[in-house]
């Protein structure tokens, strides 16, 4: 994110983010932006930001479900909260179970 903006205006999309690259990115101390999001218009959010990756995690079940911890969460649950974001997000630059 901090070293390649997207720019709309060039026509410019971002490629999905791979594992090496993450690697990669690592070892030459760039920056890597992940930022969580659980619906749509966060989802939207951070991709305009240009973030490197978003994540659904199993945090989804505190913030969004309400339970006293993660561990209760099923995957049915984990599964509706990735489906949440939106699909024109690339699989590669989302985390979440079983990426759609």
């Amino acid at each position: 994110m901090s070293t390649q903006p997207l720019d709309k205006t060039a026509g410019g999309d971002r490629r999905p983010v791979t594992v090496p690259q993450i690697a990669e990115m690592k070892r030459a101390g760039e920056r890597i932006v992940m930022v969580t999001a659980y619906d749509f218009p966060s989802a939207q959010i951070v991709d305009e930001a240009g973030v490197d990756i978003v994540l659904v995690g199993d945090t989804a079940a505190m913030v969004v479900l309400g339970y006293d911890a993660t561990t209760p969460v099923g995957m049915e649950e984990m599964l509706m909260m990735t489906a949440a974001v939106p699909p024109w997000i690339e699989p590669a630059r989302s985390c979440g179970p079983a990426s759609r």
